[in-house]
């Protein structure tokens, strides 16, 4: 199952280099898999950064387009604040945890 079951969310802000939301994101088997994909087609090659994500470059997320869902709902919910107080909480707690549910078990971490 996909990502298709997040509702729309508004966007969030979100400040040039920042990326203290990156790291580490457990991603399902279907969201490796499409980030590997993108990966290959892009030539992106991961950053070995201890806690932070091995997409985010130093300025932005490598893989936006391909996040997964944990990445998608980030500042949309309490459970998931912005350290900067961007975003909003439209997303309820309870909504966001049967969404990650309905994604499949997480794999790994990112």
């Amino acid at each position: 199952m996909g990502t298709k079951h997040l509702p729309v969310l508004p966007p969030m802000r979100c400040d040039d280099g920042c990326g203290a939301c990156c790291g580490p994101v457990p991603a399902t088997k279907t969201e490796l898999a499409a980030i590997r994909a993108y990966i290959k087609q892009h030539g992106i090659t991961p950053i070995e950064q201890g806690l932070t994500c091995p997409f985010y470059d130093g300025q932005r997320c490598g893989i936006y387009p391909v996040r997964p869902t944990m990445c998608k709902a980030f500042g949309h919910t309490a459970e998931l604040r912005c350290m900067h107080g961007y975003g909003d909480k439209t997303l309820k707690d309870s909504r966001l945890r049967a969404l990650l549910r309905a994604q499949g078990p997480q794999h790994q971490l990112l």
